[in-house]
């Protein structure tokens, strides 16, 4: 008889009773009941704003870039997309990273990648405010009605149809190194933001990220 594997321990969100309430990040054991033999695939996340008018002001968009990367487990080689974009606040930035990574997974590009198959999605972002919307809408207890975050929770329940599973989890910023890949390729693409880029592929070799080549 195989032995079970002890149980995950992972920073995750907590709360709120409401959007806009008080957020709790904690430390919790997951302990599923697929934990057996299930592989996981690992996407980091992060969405990045100017600097500039860090103030809120409505109907003012100001220039971002989003990121997510994801790692081999037989290369150990990092892969990733950029893409820059116009948005009002961090956290929808930070929600549009989170979006692209779960819908580039659902499109198997991750298999294409690393030619891994996974059972369950660990998405990892160190937006405590992006992961507390999806929480309270997944819990049916969400206000927050945004698009993107309607289309994560399709794409949650997409996976769930196809059995498998999707994790959110919370990371402090620049904690891992998945996180501090993410964010310089986010801060890349902010920086060409003003320059109307695309998106664009990554890799990330011998410490340096090298854009693919058309």
């Amino acid at each position: 008889m195989a032995a079970t594997p002890a149980p995950v321990t992972r920073w995750v969100c907590t709360g709120p009773t409401q959007v806009g309430g008080a957020v709790d990040v904690e430390r919790k054991t997951y302990n599923g009941p697929t934990d057996v033999a299930v592989e996981e695939a690992v996407i980091y996340t992060d969405g990045v704003l100017t600097d500039q008018d860090v103030r809120f002001v409505r109907d003012e968009y100001k220039a971002g870039g989003g990121a997510f990367v994801f790692r081999s487990k037989s290369t150990s080689q990092w892969h990733g997309l950029t893409w820059c974009l116009q948005e009002r606040s961090t956290v929808e930035v930070e929600l549009s990273a989170i979006y692209r990574a779960i819908d580039y997974a659902a499109s198997d590009f991750i298999g294409v990648q690393t030619n891994e198959t996974f059972g369950r999605l660990v998405v990892v972002s160190d937006c405590v405010a992006a992961l507390a919307y999806i929480q309270a809408v997944l819990s049916s207890f969400g206000h927050y009605r945004g698009t993107r975050v309607e289309h994560i929770v399709e794409l949650t329940e997409w996976f769930e149809s196809c059995g498998k599973e999707v994790v959110f989890e919370w990371v402090p910023r620049s904690s891992c190194q998945g996180n501090r890949i993410a964010d310089s390729l986010a801060t890349h693409a902010r920086n060409k933001a003003g320059e109307g880029c695309d998106s664009c592929t990554w890799t990330y070799a011998n410490g340096q990220l090298l854009p693919h080549q058309s």
